[in-house]
């Protein structure tokens, strides 16, 4: 049987997050004045690379 006294410290308590990141910003809206013919903007047309980012914390604010 486990002695629930090891997690008083919260030294083996751990959180962990995980969080998807893309490398390739998003577009933001164009603002334009009214009755304007034309509004450009150039945006990047690769996908880019999806990185995840791990973060792991103890309840002891060890990470």
């Amino acid at each position: 049987m486990l002695n629930p006294d090891v997690f008083k410290d919260g030294s083996r308590i751990y959180n962990l997050d995980e969080t998807p990141t893309t490398t390739v910003q998003k577009t933001c809206k164009v603002v334009a004045v009214r009755g304007t013919k034309q509004v450009s903007k150039a945006t990047s047309g690769e996908r880019g690379t999806l990185v995840t980012t791990c973060c792991i914390i103890s309840a002891s604010e060890n990470s």
